[in-house]
């Protein structure tokens, strides 16, 4: 179900005119002018004076809340608006203080622009949200080893020790089948996916860490997390990247854990720093969610680069290998159309050290300055992640060959190419008929019949090869780009169909004959009044 901006409610709290880098009546224009809503409301000091967002919650319609203010205030917010009735997944927070107090007044048009920028992303992100699928988001039992506040802690009692957050939601209509597909249910470090009968896959809420690997390997981008869906990162990541491309020349996407996030802030407060101005912060609840489409898609918009800070601890190893994996395969990709692989890096961060972390942000910031990146496509890509994903392909190579036309994607690959033993198959159409992603096409004429295979829609799940009767058929798992390019079906067989000796009517395979005319000849039964039985049609038998 789409949002409706109706329903959208934006609070900018202006921090009793602490920060001085932000003109707030321009931030108002600019805002104004970006933003479709009419309930945006600059607060003086709303941590002070919340009860303009209590008054709001109670006699608005509200269905999500935009907040720009202090980190610091964050659960208190969420009390606010889980109290109200509102699932709190529906607030969003921009530490607006933590990302503009320490900027330079110098520097205030670029600053009060860049923060026009970051609220519109937020905008572009909830009115691209699914309202049902936050509507479907439950909360779960609160677990002892998590990050819960006194003030939560006490909230949750009188509701059974429950809190929201963001776990993953499987859709029914994308899921390919829990037992043709296994991405998922093998990747998942916690196994808390599982195969629960009828093809459908379930998935322990309670037991799940959120460490996103689900999302991120899922081909057909049927697991999403409520909060930050494909559709939502996408619109998010244009609204930075396709706006303002004059005044911001240089921007960098910058991805970062929501549990490292106000961390990282704060720290850089601490040391009288800022976020530079061209690197623009994107907030996911994990990076484990990270797939190749997003990070392609930065790129694609015209994000000079990308910047992957990751503080090190026990709990993102769940993903880690999942999120290098990744990001291995888009440089790789990049390094195929001729682009520079270093625009993404991914740092590894002692939580007490950030030297490191601020020697990458110079690293990237200095290669930036020294090239004129262009945008490479404007359209967004929402709705099926394969589709999205041969199209994004396509943008990067468009006309050219790629210089490596083969990927190596690492195992499981959710790429196939189906190889067909001619002498085998008898074309019983199984495999058409049974394959999830509709990869196989069949055409058929008046004396022939044609079977052929889709390389851009096979997912790799080996279905067809584990009930060919004939064992017929083999798959071969890689990720090609002139492959994924090709439109065209490629023929894999070409069968005559028999005619009736009696009648004339074409009315059997060549491979289906010569199978039963075995059987027979295996049953003793080659006698040549016993054959010629086979070649009649039903009607004339």
């Amino acid at each position: 179900m789409p949002f409706e901006n109706t329903g959208l409610f934006m609070f900018i709290c202006k921090c009793n005119g602490e920060i001085k880098s932000v003109d707030f009546e321009k931030l108002e224009r600019y805002i104004k002018k970006l933003v479709d809503i009419s309930n945006i409301y600059f607060i003086n000091e709303l941590c002070r004076d919340p009860a303009i967002l209590r008054k709001s919650l109670k006699d608005q319609n509200i269905k999500t809340m935009v907040i720009a203010g202090c980190s610091l205030y964050k659960e208190a917010f969420i009390e606010m608006v889980e109290s109200s009735g509102l699932n709190p997944l529906s607030l969003e927070l921009i530490p607006f203080r933590e990302l503009s107090l320490t900027i330079a007044k110098d520097y205030s048009a670029y600053a009060t622009l860049k923060l026009s920028l970051v609220l519109y992303s937020i905008f572009e992100k909830v009115r691209h949200s699914d309202v049902d699928l936050l509507r479907n988001a439950k909360p779960r039992r609160i677990k002892t080893q998590s990050k819960v506040s006194r003030r939560s802690l006490f909230r949750a009692l009188p509701q059974g020790f429950t809190r929201y957050e963001p776990v993953p939601i499987i859709s029914r209509e994308r899921c390919i089948g829990a037992t043709v597909c296994r991405f998922c249910i093998d990747a998942c470090p916690r196994r808390v996916l599982s195969n629960i009968g009828d093809d459908r896959l379930s998935l322990d809420h309670e037991h799940c860490s959120i460490c996103g690997v689900c999302v991120a390997v899922c081909p057909t981008g049927a697991i999403q997390i409520p909060n930050s869906t494909d559709e939502q990162l996408d619109a998010q990541i244009r609204g930075i990247l396709m706006n303002c491309r004059d005044e911001i020349p240089s921007k960098i996407i910058m991805f970062v854990d929501s549990n490292d996030y106000h961390y990282l802030l704060n720290s850089f407060l601490d040391r009288k720093l800022s976020l530079p101005l061209e690197v623009f912060p994107l907030e996911l609840p994990t990076l484990g969610l990270i797939s190749e489409n997003i990070l392609l898609s930065s790129i694609i918009y015209g994000a000079h680069g990308i910047l992957i800070p990751i503080i090190r601890d026990e709990n993102k190893l769940d993903y880690l290998h999942v999120l290098y994996r990744k990001v291995f395969i888009v440089k790789e990709i990049m390094k195929s159309a001729g682009l520079d692989q270093d625009r993404i890096i991914v740092a590894e961060v002692e939580p007490d050290n950030l030297d490191l972390l601020i020697e990458k942000i110079n690293q990237i910031r200095s290669r930036v300055r020294a090239e004129k990146i262009e945008k490479l496509a404007t359209k967004q890509f929402i709705g099926d992640r394969r589709v999205n994903f041969v199209s994004i392909i396509r943008t990067f190579i468009s006309n050219n060959t790629p210089v490596s036309d083969i990927i190596d994607y690492g195992d499981p690959c959710p790429f196939g190419e189906v190889i067909i033993d001619r002498e085998k198959c008898t074309m019983c159409e199984l495999c058409y008929s049974k394959c999830p992603t509709r990869a196989f096409t069949i055409i058929k004429e008046v004396d022939m019949i044609t079977l052929a295979f889709n390389y851009q829609k096979c997912v790799g799940c080996t279905l067809c090869s584990s009930i060919c009767p004939e064992n017929a058929i083999s798959l071969k798992r890689y990720l090609s780009l002139s492959n994924l390019l090709n439109d065209s079906p490629r023929v894999l067989i070409t069968q005559e169909l028999v005619k009736c000796s009696r009648c004339g009517k074409p009315f059997i395979t060549r491979g289906k004959l010569r199978k039963i005319e075995k059987i027979y000849e295996g049953m003793g039964a080659a006698g040549v009044d016993k054959l010629q039985s086979l070649r009649l049609c039903p009607e004339c038998k």
